[in-house]
């Protein structure tokens, strides 16, 4: 019966150990997913920061709306 007792504790750890880890991993990813999203946004917020710019000095937009270059900046 003492065997059986600790088989069963054994696999229960296991099980909780891999529950643990898909958890920690679907965590991480969700943290990835958001620090992506801001890194974009901020990326966004700077090319729109400098469009801005560059229209206020008069000059044409650097790049174009599908985010592929037109002219080079001087």
């Amino acid at each position: 019966m003492h065997h059986r007792v600790s088989y069963l504790i054994l696999h229960k750890f296991q099980r909780s150990q891999a529950k643990l880890a898909q958890v920690v991993a679907e965590l991480q990813e969700q943290e990835g997913g958001g620090r992506r999203l801001a890194r974009e946004k901020a990326q966004r917020e700077s090319l729109e920061l400098g469009e801005a710019r560059a229209k206020q000095e008069g000059a044409p937009p650097a790049w174009s709306l599908d985010g592929r270059r037109m002219r080079p900046r001087s």
